[in-house]
């Protein structure tokens, strides 16, 4: 194992052609001007929530649709706090959620608006976009909806890194409760990105995500009671601002572009169900009731009794991975004690490989993590990437696909977290080159979860938040 102090990290190879994924990649550093931070940002709501308005008519699939969505993704009371249950960059919760389904022997649509805490029906074409999917009788579609302007405006085209991993934060979530509820769930196949996204009306500043098929059953939840939580209404809100997104013509067109090219084959789809942990309905909720982002780190590391089902849990994981996906992405853990870090590469069918070591001092980690001093706290990382190197795939969909791995992994060990009373948390916003060396370098990390023991302490600098700029008024 190799003892380096050198914080750039290893050259790429000589002569290396750059292909999309690379120019991808180069684009959204936090450095480059396309990618560059915003603190002040528009209001942000429920978008695709106010276009319908709510029905007095019952309906059990509505419920059971409403339950699921509260239990993934609602709101929930922390500390005083009004917390998620789905972590988020910057807290800007761009997904929104789009079901389609069968009900009385009709497709139909619905959208759960979280301010109402209900399903409310949309009047979209259900039939056709039953058809587009594929959809047998008695199969449900999660149909995630990013607004990904809200990201967008406030972190350039990094952000669209962002919406995708929320995206997948959301949806390792549900997965939890529907294979905690004896349903299968896989990601779907969407022949058509364009036509889909226009059946369902969606703007310019408006993607349909990565998307999910559950087997039947679904009406063994119908007329569960949702969480016990008070109602709550996304703080400042205004409707003259959801309307419109500000002007961001030449990122979105970009984002478009990226999003477009970068669908998924039907080859590479995942078996998400297979991905979550097996738990009971009661511990999977719980779980999630439990589920928060780390303000602090106790000061001790972790212990080896801790560390083996941690990894445990990220072994299982990678084990249940499509081969192909397997090679794809690469996995670190970094281990910190005190200035010294080591750093191993893990996979699901053999012992973690030894990297390198390195030291850093705390003000370097803070630096690299964004000026985010809880960071620098942490016991360990853990890196998830895409693969580098002469034999690595360079489609588009390898990269969105890779974003999608890495946000349900990390959501996976949000939930264990929860369960084994460790604290963590998800950083996207650090320095791609400097993380890489961290972890001995050659691959291009896409999210750090940082781990260690609970503190009561709050480091976490929340001046990093976005801040919110009024509505602009309109003109006589």
């Amino acid at each position: 194992m190799e003892l380096t102090f050198d914080p750039a990290g290893p050259p790429g190879p000589a002569g290396q052609t750059r292909g999309p994924l690379d120019r991808v990649l180069a684009l959204q550093q936090i450095d480059h001007p396309a990618s560059t931070v915003i603190r002040a940002c528009r209001p942000v709501g429920t978008r695709l929530g106010i276009r319908v308005q709510p029905d007095d008519a019952g309906s059990r699939v509505a419920d059971a649709l409403g339950w699921i969505c509260e239990q993934a993704y609602g709101y929930r009371s922390d500390a005083g706090r009004l917390a998620r249950r789905a972590a988020s960059a910057g807290a800007m919760y761009p997904v929104e959620l789009l079901w389609l389904t069968c009900e009385q022997g009709r497709w139909q649509v619905f959208v759960h608006d979280f301010a109402l805490r209900r399903s409310l029906r949309r009047p979209d074409d259900a039939e056709a976009l039953a058809r587009l999917l594929g959809l047998a009788p008695g199969q449900t579609a999660l149909l995630p909806v990013a607004a990904a302007w809200r990201t967008v405006q406030r972190y350039g085209f990094r952000g669209y890194r962002y919406c995708v991993l929320d995206t997948a934060q959301v949806l390792g979530n549900v997965a939890a409760v529907v294979v905690a509820a004896g349903l299968s769930c896989a990601q779907a196949v969407i022949g058509s990105l364009e036509e889909v996204s226009g059946r369902l009306g969606l703007g310019r500043g408006e993607l349909l995500m990565p998307a999910l098929v559950l087997g039947p059953g679904l009406d063994r939840l119908g007329g569960t009671r949702l969480p016990g939580v008070p109602a709550a209404v996304p703080a400042q809100a205004a409707p003259g601002s959801l309307e419109q997104a500000p002007g961001l013509a030449p990122v979105m067109t970009r984002v478009h572009r990226l999003h477009a090219g970068s669908e998924p084959v039907a080859g590479d789809v995942l078996g998400v169900g297979a991905l979550t942990e097996r738990r009971s309905m009661a511990d999977a909720t719980a779980d999630l009731d439990r589920r928060e982002s780390a303000r602090s780190f106790a000061a001790e590391g972790l212990g080896r009794h801790q560390l083996g089902p941690l990894r445990a849990q990220i072994e299982d994981f990678l084990g249940h991975l499509p081969v192909q996906a397997e090679q794809t992405v690469d996995v670190r853990l970094v281990r910190r004690s005190g200035t010294l870090l080591s750093s191993q590469r893990v996979s699901a069918d053999r012992e973690p490989i030894d990297l390198c070591a390195s030291a850093r001092y705390p003000a370097q980690l803070e630096q690299i993590f964004g000026q985010q001093p809880l960071a620098a706290t942490a016991a360990m990382y853990l890196i998830i990437g895409l693969r580098s190197g002469r034999n690595r795939k360079v489609e588009l969909s390898t990269y969105r696909q890779g974003l999608l791995i890495a946000g349900l992994l990390t959501s996976r060990l949000y939930r264990y977290c929860a369960a084994a009373g460790l604290a963590t948390t998800a950083l996207g916003g650090f320095q791609d080159e400097a993380v890489a060396s961290l972890a001995g370098g050659g691959f291009s990390p896409l999210i750090v979860q940082a781990l260690g023991n609970r503190d009561d302490a709050n480091l976490k600098n929340d001046g990093l938040a976005a801040t919110w700029l009024q509505p602009v008024p309109e003109r006589p």
